[in-house]
């Protein structure tokens, strides 16, 4: 398998359409459609965003696309949520709030 069947077949997993995934990713359907394709590489930005939108880590795009038969775990929304918040943040907000989830893991 290649890397755009990998982006394909998550997509499909999904419920998307290669229209909805272009919108999401802020991209065009035709740029879905050739990746998909295997006739064009994403820039790096634009698989970032196409892994995020399928709930997807980039590393597991590729181990897919590798013929690696791995479980694909979607993020729930709320991880999905908090990703984004956190991602929000400014690094010294972010250690803090790394640091109080750390410090209430350890309580339990």
């Amino acid at each position: 398998m290649k890397l755009g069947e990998a982006i394909a077949r998550i997509r499909i997993d999904r419920g998307l359409s290669q229209d909805e995934l272009a919108d999401l990713c802020e991209t065009s359907k035709t740029s879905v459609s050739r990746i998909e394709a295997d006739k064009q590489w994403p820039s790096r930005e634009l698989l970032d965003r196409l892994a995020r939108e399928l709930d997807v880590y980039v590393y597991q795009l590729f181990v897919i696309a590798e013929g690696v038969d791995i479980p694909v775990v979607y993020e729930s929304e709320n991880d999905r949520a908090f990703r984004i918040a956190m991602q929000a943040l400014d690094a010294q907000d972010r250690y803090m709030v790394e640091a109080m989830a750390t410090r209430l893991a350890a309580k339990k």
